[in-house]
């Protein structure tokens, strides 16, 4: 739950909860090989984190053009450009890392990912 975490990290509960979800997924579906199923949910929270950095860092205010320093920047227009900052690398990054993993589950080569 994402309650009050009271010391504990309910994310890391959350990634572990999936990856076993996914384990047992792959074996009632009698798939040999569950690696997939089990890494999945530990590249996305990874992902999760690098992009929710990236978007956090893309935000800042810019300075007024009033050199008197008449009015700023709309802060709701500042968190919009954080997000879409943060959209983008994650429609990129979930594209490349599922796709990454695709290969490399099918024995491939990483080579040609953005083919």
């Amino acid at each position: 739950s994402m309650l009050v975490s009271r010391g504990r990290n309910p994310i890391a509960a959350e990634v572990i909860s999936a990856m076993i979800l996914g384990a047992t997924m792959a074996k009632k579906a009698n798939i040999a090989d569950s690696t997939g199923f089990i890494m999945f949910p530990l590249v996305v929270h990874a992902l999760d984190c690098l992009v929710s950095a990236a978007g956090i860092m893309s935000v800042g205010e810019r300075p007024s053009l009033n050199p008197n320093g008449g009015r700023k920047e709309d802060p709701y227009e500042v968190l919009k450009g954080g997000y879409a900052v943060t959209m983008g690398l994650s429609v990129v990054g979930f594209g490349i890392a599922t796709r990454v993993m695709r290969d490399l589950l099918r024995g491939g080569s990483t080579a040609g990912i953005l083919r």
